[in-house]
């Protein structure tokens, strides 16, 4: 395996780079990001913005890691999101010749996700 952001810079690219559709805060470090990620959230929410909140790993389910005003997404929502998402990595993976990786998926719904949402942050 490869690990290079050719791949996901191709998904990102052919979903016409939802993770552009809003400003970013990226938190970095060895601990306490998830932590700090929810503070953020609640700061940002508290003033009025709606918020996007992307984190790893999860506890019980994918859906945990993408958080839209706070909630993690919807069983609804996140396959509609992933209905969107998949025959494109399916197309970067059989070009590439080399799938994504778990991490470039679940970031490429999460970016998706967040575009469609949309949110303020």
């Amino acid at each position: 395996m490869v690990f290079d952001l050719s791949r996901i810079e191709s998904l990102l690219d052919l979903l016409g780079m939802p993770q552009r559709a809003y400003p970013s805060i990226h938190l970095t470090g060895t601990n306490g990001k998830t932590s700090t990620a929810r503070m953020i959230d609640a700061l940002l929410r508290a003033h009025g913005l709606r918020t996007g909140r992307y984190t790893s790993p999860h506890l019980e389910t994918v859906r945990e890691r993408i958080a839209i005003e706070g909630q993690s997404i919807d069983e609804d929502r996140f396959v509609a999101v992933y209905d969107e998402v998949a025959p494109v990595a399916e197309l970067v993976d059989r070009d590439s010749g080399e799938a994504l990786t778990y991490f470039d998926l679940t970031t490429a719904l999460a970016f998706a996700a967040f575009a469609d949402a949309p949110v303020d942050v």
